[in-house]
């Protein structure tokens, strides 16, 4: 009697065990993939600048306006001007609810082109959106 108590027990335990170990590798996923789904960030607009020394770029460059329309925070890690990985400065930002940040990138852009400009989030989602190049001069 005694033995089947023991392993009635041990068996418990190994089965407890083995469900918090499952739900311990599968709940942060779950959770990063209803996150990923709540993200909701765009590419506001995107100002092209012709001197971008002041924010320690030299020469030309982008200044990208993202804007974050969603419930949850967003980190955006990564620009694509035209599919080519540009330098981000800063090299990731994260937007809280309904935020509006600028960022810079050095591109050395021509004027009455368009880019297609990506942005990529630490989640893995991205937004795109295509600009026509006009010459501004924001940062002073």
């Amino acid at each position: 009697m005694l033995a089947i108590a023991i392993v009635v027990s041990l068996s418990a335990l190994v089965y407890y065990w083995s469900l918090s170990s499952t739900s311990g590798e599968f709940a942060p996923s779950i959770l990063d993939e209803a996150l990923r789904s709540e993200e909701r960030f765009e590419i506001h607009e995107v100002a092209f600048d012709r001197n971008l020394t002041e924010v320690g770029f030299d020469g030309k460059g982008l200044v990208v306006y993202l804007a974050n329309d969603g419930s949850v925070s967003v980190k955006l890690v990564g620009m694509y001007v035209n599919g080519e990985n540009v330098t981000m400065m800063p090299s990731s930002v994260t937007l809280g609810p309904k935020e509006v940040e600028a960022v810079y990138a050095p591109y050395d852009w021509s004027e009455g082109e368009s880019y297609e400009v990506k942005v990529v989030s630490s989640r893995g989602n991205h937004r795109s959106s295509r600009f026509l190049a006009t010459s501004v001069r924001i940062v002073d």
